[in-house]
């Protein structure tokens, strides 16, 4: 059992890794998904990709309090309004964070942005099998979503093998992809589980018959289920039951819908200027929304908004800075503006900090 919320051991690295940068709502941002610019910037800036996402049930005042505890342990201290600077005591202690629980190595909340519908997915096709094998016919299921409910019926369809096969591949499928798995109990995953003749616990039931605090539990079944994902992934042909349920899972590159809108307009070949005026935004957003696909799309050119000497001045001063604020690096670059920091920035990431 561990002394406080697991998640205070998170929201510690997270302020850790921001450096006293960003407030802490950027931690609060970050760990709920929020698909704003700043955000998406922050996550790849920061090397805090693998949190994207991974605590969505996390509200303001939790987050507070977390921070109050931190606080008053000795591990952080403000250093203006909302904005926090880790302590010696604590950076030793985030510092150590991965390899005191090794199973965060198997999170990436950037990239699976969607467990939770692989979650509904894969319980309730076990509960199917299950039901299948033992010949039972009426239940109820364990998701009410009418989506997941269709993709199964859908999936059992397409299916070469007798549906009572199903139990025997799924069941192998599962036993060899958590076996493989050397940082969390299966158990962490199969106690949710609901056959014909068991009911899944819910977290909170999940955690207690394991003896762990309920975030430290939310974690590592959330890396469970993203190293299901990622074993899938890898090995198509050894699980392809896996492979189906995981399809469209891995993030290709996630934009806002706004700036999707913006980089069809780019595409047509209208300028930043021509951009904001049809859609009736500020030059800024549009600014906003170059700078997130520089982040999102692999590949993206930024020469057309400064030439190939502005980057590589604006790369030189990232990395002798010791900080990520922009203010910082434009003042050792100030024939820049901040707009091409922050394209150059978003563009070569962690790279500038290496």
């Amino acid at each position: 059992m561990t002394k406080q919320p697991f998640l205070n051991k998170i929201i510690l690295y997270c302020l850790y890794k921001l450096n006293g940068d960003r407030t802490v709502s950027s931690v609060f941002h970050l760990l709920n998904g929020k698909k704003s610019s700043q955000t998406l910037q922050d996550i790849r800036l920061f090397g805090l990709s693998s949190f994207f996402k991974t605590f969505e049930p996390v509200s303001r005042p939790v987050l507070d309090i977390a921070v109050e505890t931190l606080a008053e342990s000795g591990l952080i201290e403000e250093i203006s309004s909302l904005h926090y600077t880790v302590t010696e005591q604590g950076r030793e202690e985030a510092g150590k964070l991965f390899s005191d629980f090794p199973f965060l190595t198997l999170l990436n909340g950037w990239k699976y942005q969607n467990t939770e519908v692989f979650w509904e997915k894969l319980s309730l096709l076990v509960q199917v099998a299950s039901n299948l094998v033992h010949g039972v016919t009426s239940y109820v299921p364990v998701q009410k979503n009418a989506d997941i409910q269709k993709w199964i019926k859908d999936f059992l369809r397409r299916q070469a093998f007798n549906r009572r096969k199903l139990g025997v591949v799924l069941y192998n499928e599962l036993e060899a992809a958590l076996a493989s798995c050397r940082y969390v109990h299966p158990s962490v995953v199969t106690i949710r589980l609901t056959g014909s003749d068991f009911v899944g616990l819910t977290l909170k039931q999940a955690a207690k018959v394991l003896e762990m605090e309920e975030t430290l539990y939310h974690y590592q079944f959330l890396a469970l289920l993203h190293h299901l994902l990622g074993t899938a992934g890898r090995n198509p042909r050894e699980f392809p039951v896996l492979t189906e349920i995981s399809g469209g899972f891995d993030r290709k590159f996630s934009l806002t819908n706004s700036t999707r809108i913006t980089m069809n307009l780019l595409a047509k070949g209208l300028s930043l200027d021509e951009i904001a005026y049809v859609r009736g935004l500020k030059i800024s957003t549009i600014r906003d929304h170059v700078v997130e696909l520089a982040l999102n799309v692999d590949g993206f050119d930024i020469s057309p908004y400064m030439d190939k000497k502005t980057e590589q001045a604006i790369i030189s001063a990232a990395k002798r800075a010791s900080s990520k604020q922009l203010k910082q690096i434009r003042s050792l670059v100030e024939h820049a503006d901040y707009f091409q920091i922050r394209l150059v920035m978003a563009k070569y990431g962690d790279e500038l900090f290496s």
